[in-house]
């Protein structure tokens, strides 16, 4: 597997690399590139990108865009929206069997995990099509159209 990152990454994403190969795909392959090409040269060469800020993937056919990735969710940790994303991503196979076909709620936190947040129930308007909703009576007597898993 090809892996693209920007060329003189940040000392903090140095260890990636090492990351990637001991834990993920030993065989794994980087391309250090300008950061403006990041994205394209991973098209291109059908590689993963990692370490940059904004991204578009497809998933199973439909374009989904990541944004802020560097964003720090806990930065007494060092940990990213970014990584957050990577984790859920590496449970996924576990953790979506138990979701799958459920409503959702998001927690939000804007400003990061020690921020304020806030709880965002209904589906999103306008959203992809492939988004699929349900409506939901909630206590207060509303129904919410709520996304689902």
């Amino acid at each position: 597997m090809k892996w693209v990152t920007r060329a003189r990454p940040k000392v903090d994403r140095v260890a990636c690399p090492w990351l990637i190969k001991r834990f993920v795909d030993p065989n794994a392959e980087f391309l250090y590139v300008p950061p403006d090409q990041v994205m394209e040269i991973a098209k291109r060469e059908d590689a993963i990108p990692f370490d940059v800020a904004n991204v578009e993937l497809s998933v199973g056919g439909r374009v989904v865009a990541l944004t802020n990735l560097h964003k720090p969710f806990w930065p007494e940790l060092g940990i990213s929206k970014g990584d957050l994303i990577q984790y859920y991503a590496d449970i996924a196979p576990v953790l979506l069997p138990h979701l799958r076909d459920r409503a959702m709620v998001m927690k939000r936190y804007p400003h990061g995990a020690h921020g304020e947040f806030f709880f965002m129930k209904r589906a999103p308007t306008p959203r992809p099509e492939w988004i699929q909703t349900c409506s939901i009576e909630h206590e207060s007597a509303n129904v919410i159209d709520f996304p689902m898993i």
